[in-house]
């Protein structure tokens, strides 16, 4: 339509127009102008293209109008959600992180409440001193500064470069500085180093404590070392139930060696026993063994020699603990020398004896043995024979003797677990054994 005023109506092409002295000598629709319609002679009629589909509308390109699908919503604001801050009603608004709930890659973060990651964390020290992943925990519940838990696998994992001197993979400080808790048949803290220790403890009472079926289990060149102080042990192994305090083993070497003085406050029970020196005539190449004297009593053995007088008598005088101590004396003589004859003329009593030979000056060498009665041995006699517990029947100590499986040997019996753990290690030492043969 054409209309002389200044107005138009929606959704229609209007021509306004105020007269002049032109002449329209025809309208064209140029290609992107987003009409059709036109001519040259009589009433001409233009409109928007109807080229686009449903819903979509003209808009400009920045050269041409086009069509294009437009959106049906209306924007009154921006409200900044969760972690976010920012936002606005008008305008050009702007969102940022909220620094205080999200934490920023190129800098330091604290955490002050639960966090959960699914994937993993891979973090880089900023100094050579500084740890890489540090926790501290300051409530007063003991929760722990580092939490790690795995269904299969490891809790908490850490390794150190083989590079380093004195680096740990693992380090924590506390009253307990490092624990390790297993549900299975496994360890709760495990250490592993291939030139130095693998679980390295420093405390002022315990360094390393262990808790379990095992309370502690050692594999190396050194299985478990303990270094203690003035008045302490290096190792302290406790068993509050009826199993052991301490379990050791070995693949061809000795099970325990203690340099230095041994006491043992209980029943010392072995399979054979004996001394082991240098041997007195070649000590630098050959070793010299004397068995231990055994008896089924709890029974100490005294002699001498003595040298009877004129009349043929002697006394021989014992400690004044001797009687306090021993009780059931036997006695043996042996006259030297000479034929005679010699008997006990007077048993102990007050701390002597004596001795009467039927010639004078006749070296009489004597024995006395006598049964222990002190308080500990009266409270702990050693049975000579006994009935195996129930658990250990069908066990030997030395199933091999026996013509029986490892399998059938007593520790199998009370600390299965344990021994299946030496099992394996012996097979993985024999395995390397094997691999080193030439």
């Amino acid at each position: 339509s054409k209309e002389n005023t200044t107005t138009s109506h929606p959704a229609e092409l209007d021509i306004a127009y105020a007269g002049g002295d032109g002449t329209i000598t025809g309208v064209t629709t140029a290609s992107g102008s987003g009409l059709t319609g036109g001519g040259t002679s009589g009433t001409l009629d233009l409109s928007l293209t109807n080229a686009c589909a449903a819903t979509q509308v003209l808009q400009w390109n920045g050269s041409a109008w086009v069509c294009s699908s437009a959106g049906t919503g209306t924007i009154t604001g921006v409200t900044a959600g969760a972690d976010l801050t920012g936002g606005g009603t008008s305008g050009n608004v702007t969102l940022n992180l909220n620094t205080t709930l999200v934490p920023l890659l190129a800098a330091n973060n604290t955490f002050t409440g639960n966090n959960a990651f699914g994937g993993t964390i891979n973090a880089t020290p900023s100094g050579n001193s500084a740890p890489t992943i540090q926790a501290f925990d300051y409530s007063s519940s003991g929760a722990g500064g580092l939490w790690g838990y795995s269904s299969i696998g490891n809790g908490v994992y850490g390794e150190a470069s083989p590079s380093g001197t004195g680096t740990s993979g693992v380090i924590g400080f506390g009253p307990i500085g490092v624990m390790g808790t297993s549900l299975s048949d496994s360890f709760g803290v495990e250490g592993v180093s291939f030139g130095g220790t693998g679980v390295y403890g420093n405390g002022s009472y315990y360094g390393v404590t262990g808790v379990g079926d095992t309370g502690m289990y050692g594999s190396g060149t050194t299985g478990v070392y303990g270094q203690g102080g003035e008045n302490s042990a290096g190792v302290n192994a406790y068993n509050y139930n009826d199993g052991y305090g301490l379990i050791a083993g070995t693949y061809l070497g000795w099970a325990g060696w203690f340099n230095g003085n041994l006491e043992v406050d209980g029943t010392l029970s072995k399979a054979g026993g004996s001394f082991k020196i240098d041997h007195p005539l070649d000590p630098a190449n050959k070793y010299l063994y004397h068995s231990f004297v055994e008896s089924p009593d709890m029974m100490n053995i005294y002699n001498g020699n003595v040298t009877t007088d004129a009349q043929g008598d002697a006394v021989v005088e014992l400690p004044d603990w001797f009687e306090a101590l021993n009780r059931d004396f036997r006695y043996q003589l042996t006259v030297i020398g000479q034929f005679a004859q010699a008997i006990v003329s007077t048993e102990i009593a007050d701390g002597r004896f004596s001795i009467k030979t039927d010639k004078p000056n006749v070296k009489v060498s004597w024995q006395v043995t006598g049964i222990r009665q002190d308080a500990w041995a009266n409270a702990h006699r050693i049975p000579v024979e006994e009935e195996k517990p129930e658990r250990e029947r069908g066990f030997y100590l030395h199933p091999e003797l026996y013509g029986a499986p490892e399998e059938k040997g007593v520790l199998w019996a009370t600390t299965p677990k344990t021994m299946k753990r030496w099992k394996e290690a012996r097979a993985k030492a024999a395995a390397m054994f094997e691999g080193t043969k030439p």
